[in-house]
């Protein structure tokens, strides 16, 4: 169809200003913006994962060190006092809490009498 029959046909030069852009910036933006999202892809598929695995080694290494330690501790307690955990003292029950009892200890008493 001619551009002479269609009134809405526009030639280029006709066009505004702000739409006469580089008409490959729609492929450009789409080309960064997937160069972006690999890059974030790599950050939490790649490098985050093998940062965790070294702290998690380094954690894995504290760790033992402090269970050797304590375990080295319970030893020496043990072979100097025969008690894993020495002075620990039995508890003593509480005087408060004894004389609330006492009505439900003597009821519970008499029931299995």
């Amino acid at each position: 169809m001619p551009q002479k029959n269609r009134p809405d046909a526009i030639t280029r030069a006709q066009m505004p200003v702000s739409s006469r852009s580089n008409p490959a910036m729609p492929i450009i933006v789409g080309i960064l913006v997937l160069l972006i999202l690999l890059f974030i892809f790599l950050i939490f598929f790649g490098l985050i994962p093998v940062e965790i695995k070294k702290s998690d080694i380094t954690e894995n290494e504290r760790l033992e060190a402090a269970v050797n330690q304590a375990e080295q501790r319970a030893m020496q307690n043990v072979n100097a006092t025969g008690e894993v955990i020495p002075d620990t003292s039995v508890a003593s029950p509480d005087p408060i809490l004894s004389q609330l009892e006492k009505p439900f200890d003597a009821a519970a008493l008499k029931e299995e009498s």
